[in-house]
């Protein structure tokens, strides 16, 4: 007769959904909040400054018409979100390093709202970063002038 285990149930489907119910949520976190980071960081390192200008300006605009749409029907979170994916794919092909910056960092900034305090951290580096440069582009416009 063959013994069964007090875990043989725990095997299976159930437990890798039951594992990441519980873990899979702090895995996205750690992951919106590096990769926020980690895309400025990269950002910063590569383009010169009107290059990060027209980035912080373009995650403000598309952080701005997202939160509208967002703003006119409640459950349109995940159809606002599928659209910037799809201008994410559209940018990457056109090699448009403005856009596909500025649209990583407006999904990574929709996706952490959410999770509240956890992401906010990858929040924090991204209003920081429009705020930065978006001072910089005003105060260069103004210099302009």
């Amino acid at each position: 007769m063959r013994v069964r285990r007090a875990c043989a149930g725990l095997r299976g489907p159930p437990a890798v959904r039951l594992w990441h119910a519980l873990f899979g949520a702090q895995r996205r976190v750690r992951n919106l909040n590096r990769d926020a980071a980690g895309i400025i960081a990269a950002d910063r390192g590569a383009y010169p400054p009107p290059h990060l200008a027209a980035i912080a300006a373009h995650v403000a605009k598309t952080l701005t018409e997202s939160r509208q749409a967002i703003a006119r029907d409640s459950a349109s979170r995940a159809v606002v979100l599928a659209q910037l994916r799809q201008l994410h794919r559209e940018a990457r092909r056109a090699h448009d390093q403005v856009r596909l910056s500025a649209i990583t960092l407006a999904i990574i900034y929709l996706e952490s709202e959410p999770h509240g305090d956890a992401c906010r951290p990858a929040r924090q580096a991204i209003e920081d970063f429009m705020n930065e440069w978006g001072e910089r582009e005003g105060a260069q416009s103004q210099l302009d002038a």
